[in-house]
């Protein structure tokens, strides 16, 4: 599950809500930078999929554990394509970069704060939930070659 509390949902909630009509363009700008950044299909796919507009029918739907679901499975991918978590750092930290201007326009200048704080939830929710998934499937690559491993030198005694 993702690690929010209850008062945080609803903030994320408002805030996903309310940004939902402006998540196209903001993809659309976030993809072209990363893409100009020299990455590949595969990885930009996965790691649009970390992004809050692309959980935005889950979070308006109050499907955390969906969400949670949708993130761990394409965080694994993005640990099988050996993506550096850098890289999934700074694209989700892009992400919000290019939301702030229309946080500006949607809740005003008071709001956009607040704005911005439930967007830096969802973005350390979602770090905390790619870093399990990505360190987890690390762990089982290395027990799996550790065994192989250990079948050979078994096998040659």
């Amino acid at each position: 599950m993702i690690p929010l509390k209850q008062s945080s949902q609803a903030l994320i909630i408002e805030v996903v809500t309310r940004m939902r009509p402006h998540f196209a363009s903001i993809t659309t700008s976030w993809r072209e930078k990363l893409t100009s950044l020299g990455m590949d299909d595969k990885t930009l796919a996965a790691l649009e999929r970390l992004t809050p507009g692309n959980g935005a029918d889950f979070i308006a739907k109050r499907d955390f554990s969906a969400l949670y679901e949708a993130l761990h499975y394409n965080s694994v991918r993005l640990a099988k394509l050996k993506t550096d978590t850098r890289l999934v750092a700074r694209s989700l930290e892009l992400y919000q970069e290019l939301c702030e201007p229309y946080m500006v326009s949607e809740f005003g200048e008071d709001g956009a704060q607040r704005a911005q704080a439930g967007m830096e939830m969802i973005r350390s929710a979602t770090f905390v939930a790619f870093s399990g998934a990505y360190f987890d499937t690390q762990s089982k690559e290395s027990e799996a070659l550790l065994q192989v491993l250990e079948g050979e030198l078994r096998a040659n005694e």
